[in-house]
């Protein structure tokens, strides 16, 4: 798979058997006068955590070290599997650095390896799983200081991927993952898969993602803008954010498979406000997010500088992130 070779200095030395896997790393110590002498690791595959159309995600432990990781398996199959996974291997690169890291939003990245049929992205293991299951945990809903809690956090995650030039362009409750749950969330953004980084002589054409949090302007819906011919923006990813606070507050999504998007798109006064229960700020932020014309929506800062956002306290982070607090909803 020489394709992967420019991610070389982030591939583990690692070799897949059934059940386990073989991890060798170095370690040097200038006070003992050791220079990369090898340890080896053995990680044990626990169960399989999901699966999906490409591959797999897999829980693995390390028992002598007590650790835990979620390795996301892709198969080598098919002709989009180069593209989309460079992709994927692209932006979980690119939001571990460590000035990214320090943010806390984007799931932490340990490096790769390869057999002869699969390619294995080893992640951090988030116990609490998505933000949909843990919304369901809830009933459906949670409270609105947690949503805005919540949209402060995936905000603060769109900002930094839009300023490095890149969309998401699958963004909904499945792909963000829980660290802590109520009553002061704190998330993360994974599910990288089908983002891209805009470059010379690149666009975004696509029609990618999940049709309940995909933007108009993708599906053909806005009028005066052909998807045939105009390229779309990383504002497709603010509009997913409208979505994902809309269901938050409501239980539902605001446009779920039908006419309803496309007849919104021609009048805007059919806008789904009445399973809304938020404050008419709340209401207005949604809105203001939720808009047919791309150049219309706010951006990432805008939507940090909203008065919805900034009225009242947001505890933007739990007072300790390193604790997975496994609590139940209320």
């Amino acid at each position: 798979m020489s394709y992967l070779s420019h991610f070389e200095h982030t591939k583990l030395d690692a070799h897949n058997f059934p059940g386990f896997v073989v991890q060798t790393h170095y370690i040097s110590d200038p006070i003992t006068g050791q220079r990369r002498v090898p340890k080896t690791k053995v990680w044990r595959v626990e169960r399989v955590l999901g699966k999906g159309s490409f591959g797999e995600v897999r829980l693995e432990v390390c028992l002598e070290e007590n650790e835990r990781r979620a390795v996301r398996r892709i198969w080598a199959t098919g002709s989009a599997f180069k593209t989309q996974y460079e992709r994927e291997l692209k932006a979980l690169l690119e939001f571990s650095k460590p000035k990214y890291k320090e943010w806390a939003v984007f799931v932490e990245f340990f490096g790769w390896f390869e057999d002869l049929d699969s390619v294995y992205l080893a992640m951090e293991y988030i116990p609490l799983g998505d933000l949909e299951e843990n919304a369901l945990a809830c009933g459906g809903t949670i409270k609105e200081a947690e949503a805005k809690e919540i949209a402060v956090q995936i905000l603060e995650g769109l900002k930094i991927m839009h300023l490095e030039n890149f969309t998401h362009r699958d963004l909904k409750p499945k792909n963000i993952l829980v660290c802590q749950g109520p009553p002061h969330w704190w998330v993360k953004l994974a599910g990288f898969g089908l983002s891209k980084r805009r470059a010379e002589g690149t666009a975004y054409r696509t029609q990618t993602g999940t049709l309940a949090y995909m933007a108009p302007e993708i599906l053909g819906y806005v009028p005066g803008i052909n998807p045939g011919t105009t390229e779309y923006t990383n504002a497709v990813d603010i509009w997913a954010l409208g979505c994902i606070v809309y269901r938050l507050s409501s239980g539902v999504v605001p446009f779920p498979l039908g006419p309803s998007l496309a007849m919104f798109c021609g009048d805007e006064s059919k806008f789904p406000s009445e399973a809304l229960a938020l404050s008419e700020l709340g209401s207005i932020f949604i809105r203001d997010l939720l808009v047919p014309y791309p150049s219309h929506r706010l951006s990432a800062q805008s939507a940090l500088d909203h008065a919805w956002i900034r009225a009242g306290n947001v505890s933007f982070y739990p007072s300790d992130k390193r604790k997975f607090a496994e609590q139940p909803c209320s």
